[in-house]
């Protein structure tokens, strides 16, 4: 999770300069957001952080985003979706996503797609 952090703030950093002003990042209580080194790391890149309360998958973009890609069976041929078929794998994701009505699609979505990666493929990527 650090390393994607450190990533994406460089990244917004580069394209949007200012953006810590107007952006809160919105963090589910998983032990990857909320633990110690998680918390300051967040603090040392001066990212504002909402924390939502457990179970709280309503109230999360990315979550209902993700319940809405799972609604349909995106593997239907069940072709193979290990690390050695990255790009078969990238074209389901980009098929089904272009499935989702534009009312269910959020702007930052990268979670999503972590989300939606771990759902496909069953090997660490």
């Amino acid at each position: 999770m650090s390393l994607f952090w450190k990533s994406l703030v460089l990244k917004l950093d580069k394209e949007r300069p200012g953006w810590r002003a107007n952006t809160i990042w919105t963090l589910d209580g998983a032990a990857y957001h909320s633990g110690e080194a998680s918390l300051k790391l967040l603090q040392h890149l001066r990212i504002q952080v909402l924390m939502q309360g457990p179970h709280s998958y309503d109230v999360a973009p990315c979550e209902l985003f993700f319940a809405r890609f799972k609604s349909d069976d995106i593997n239907p041929r069940h072709v193979p979706t290990s690390k050695a078929h990255f790009d078969t794998v990238v074209r389901l994701v980009l098929d089904r996503c272009q499935k989702i009505p534009r009312s269910q699609v959020i702007m930052f979505f990268h979670h999503c797609m972590q989300n939606v990666f771990r759902y496909l493929v069953f090997e660490q990527l």
